[in-house]
């Protein structure tokens, strides 16, 4: 949905699939749905310009959509639909069959991930409505681990000047948004930077313009960073942000009882965790397997998405929304023309009875309450 000047969605990375069946199934099937909800809670006026979409496409259904997508750009009209953003982090699978560590790869260094990229970049500019000139999507932070391939570099300037090539010819600006996440070459607000720095020095113009970064609020906070500080960084450092995601993440102070964290310690995600002690020490592990191994006490961060509604349970469990308050919402918005909420946990939540889309709704009521 419009926003002034922004968009909102949510990323459809929530359903599993991954064909182009698949994929426009999860769209006609569950967007009516949400806006439906939507509905119901008073935002009928929002939709009148329509729904907007995250899409998430796998390497599949970018192979067989890829100069091939005028019946899908029909089909989102008549539903009154529109995509602007795209979630091309997960090149394979991302659900129900263990992912952990092969979500990143193949990483920046591989020419199939520029192929991928180049190809999802043509797809968004032929679907962006004809009203909107910027589309972004965002993609792995360079690769897993702190080895720097140089190839990784040139790939990202290969793939900028072909979204120039594509600005030319179709009108539409597509940026790239490498979403930094723990343990990756880019995870912390500085290595974000830093790496920036490095494109620009490569090609100031072609960098600002169709690159950036994409401000995951979970991944920040994971990193005991404020996504505010985090974001005052980056618009001071004129860092271009295609895309802010907005999102949670799990926190539990462990006092010697982990009995309520094992619950979430699942085999289809990878889980990062930091602990930071009474001294606060920060520890980060790999796995959330790794620090129940440890048991270190402190407050526990887990990289483990929750709706943005929740606050606390019973079982000492809780989360970072408090960071996403009126303030940081206000300043995303001002900032950044694309948003989306990112709960694609739903369906490793323990316990979890709420319908999944009108969760959706509530996650859109949350943000949209604290911008008033």
């Amino acid at each position: 949905m419009r926003i002034g000047d922004s968009h909102l969605s949510w990323c459809l990375n929530i359903y599993p699939g991954e064909s182009l069946e698949a994929t426009e199934q999860n769209i006609f099937k569950n967007a009516p749905q949400v806006a439906e909800f939507l509905c119901e809670l008073g935002y009928e006026k929002n939709l009148e310009s329509g729904l907007g979409l995250g899409l998430r496409l796998a390497a599949d259904t970018v192979g067989k959509l890829h100069k091939n997508t005028e019946s899908l750009k029909n089909r989102l009209e008549e539903a009154r639909l529109y995509a602007f953003t795209v979630n091309a982090f997960p090149f394979g699978n991302f659900h129900k069959v263990p992912v952990k560590k092969n979500v990143y790869f193949p990483d920046w260094s591989e020419d199939s991930r520029l192929d991928y990229s180049i190809k999802t970049g043509d797809i968004l500019a032929d679907l962006l409505p004809s009203d909107q000139i910027y589309g972004s999507i965002s993609t792995v932070p360079v690769t897993y681990g702190k080895k720097l391939n140089l190839q990784t570099i040139k790939n990202f300037m290969k793939l900028a000047e072909h979204y120039k090539h594509l600005e030319e010819y179709s009108g539409k600006v597509i940026q790239m948004a490498l979403e930094p996440e723990p343990d990756c070459y880019l995870e912390t607000t500085s290595e974000a930077l830093d790496y920036y720095d490095i494109l620009r020095n490569e090609n100031q113009d072609l960098a600002e313009r169709y690159l950036g970064i994409c401000l995951d609020t979970c991944h920040m906070a994971l990193q005991y960073e404020d996504p505010s500080e985090s974001l005052q960084r980056f618009v001071g450092a004129n860092v271009t942000l295609p895309k802010i995601q907005i999102s949670s993440v799990l926190r539990y102070h462990n006092k010697g009882d982990l009995s309520p964290i094992k619950k979430y310690d699942e085999q289809v995600y990878l889980h990062q965790t930091l602990v930071s002690d009474e001294e606060q020490n920060i520890f980060q592990y790999p796995d959330l397997q790794d620090a129940i191994e440890d048991k270190k006490e402190g407050e526990w961060r887990i990289h483990f998405h929750v709706p943005l509604y929740f606050e606390e349970n019973d079982f000492g469990i809780s989360s970072t929304s408090h960071l996403l308050d009126e303030k940081f919402m206000k300043m995303a918005f001002k900032h950044c023309r694309h948003l989306e909420t990112e709960t694609y946990t739903f369906g490793v939540l323990p316990n979890a009875l709420d319908n999944v889309n009108r969760s959706i709704a509530q996650e859109f009521d949350y943000v949209l309450k604290r911008l008033n």
